[in-house]
């Protein structure tokens, strides 16, 4: 085995290490890995799945299933993080929505509360639509678009691994050759003004492959009005595309007048030091009212 081979082998066993699946039980992890190829040999159709409150889900053969097929979430800080803040009558935008994970999580938490969710791949928009009505979930707005900086047209690169898919100003590496494609744009500032009346927005989650600053530039306005509280995935190699690291994102939102946190293992809270070093986990959450969101933020049982 050559040098790249091996470093792509030891890159999967330290992923496979830091799964907290692996770490509270190696051997059912292991099998359902095991299970997961053994299906999809068998067969490409969808596999409906059941999220945390009964909410079902038709996942396709691609990473974020199969996480899903993993640990019942594809990423267990984000989940836990919705499943604790979320309310009846609160609003929730999903910027990167792809299969419906959060936007169908979100809506029966919401509900009878609003879901907008964005997603601008095609075929992947068609799947979140049928996942929402799987569920006969009716108070979310599906836009097919990507969110960014600008409003108009964008050239997105679709990689083979749909989620890692992005608007083509990031650099993508060789080693993924995209399919582009053109997809319309829209600044969140120009949604909430001219699609939400400028109403209230309580959490955003951003989860755009590097472009989430982009997003969040594009959102000046309703960020200063409405101060939502943000769950923003910050993947160091992802924003690198795009010429930045976690500290313009974390210096544009303390400008913004938010504080910045990351999720700990443990699910709690921990105030995000940028200039310490990377945070434990790619998501980070920003509140302009720290002490409200401790306080909101309830226990699961």
């Amino acid at each position: 085995m050559g040098g790249e081979g091996l470093t792509r082998v030891l890159n999967a066993l330290n992923r496979l290490l830091s799964r907290p699946d692996f770490r509270s039980n190696p051997f059912r992890a292991i099998l359902r890995r095991v299970l997961w190829r053994l299906r999809w040999q068998a067969t490409q159709e969808l596999w409906e799945m059941t999220l945390p409150g009964d909410v079902r889900i038709l996942v396709p053969h691609v990473g974020a299933g199969a996480l899903i097929y993993y640990q019942g979430v594809s990423e267990p800080e984000v989940a836990d993080f919705l499943l604790r803040f979320l309310r009846p009558r609160m609003v929730f935008l999903d910027v990167g929505a792809h299969i419906g994970e959060y936007a169908s999580m979100g809506a029966k938490l919401v509900a009878p509360g609003r879901v907008h969710a964005f997603e601008p791949i095609p075929g992947v928009f068609s799947l979140l639509q049928r996942s929402l009505a799987l569920n006969g979930l009716d108070n979310v707005r599906l836009n097919a678009c990507a969110v960014s900086d600008k409003d108009g047209e964008e050239q997105f690169s679709v990689l083979r691994e749909p989620s890692f898919s992005s608007l083509t100003r990031g650099v993508r590496p060789d080693a993924f050759p995209p399919e582009n494609i053109v997809v319309r744009s829209v600044r969140l500032d120009t949604y909430w003004s001219e699609v939400m009346n400028k109403g209230r927005i309580d959490l955003i989650k951003l989860d755009i492959e590097g472009a989430e600053l982009l997003a969040l530039e594009g959102a000046s306005d309703l960020l200063e009005s409405t101060s939502p509280v943000l769950i923003v995935e910050c993947q160091p190699l992802n924003l690198a595309r795009f010429g930045h690291g976690v500290e313009a994102i974390s210096r544009f939102l303390n400008r913004a007048g938010y504080s910045l946190y990351e999720i700990g293992l443990d699910g709690k809270l921990r105030e995000l030091d940028a200039a310490a070093g990377e945070p434990s986990q790619p998501n980070i959450v920003a509140a302009k009212d720290p002490w409200w969101l401790s306080e909101h933020l309830r226990e699961l049982v």
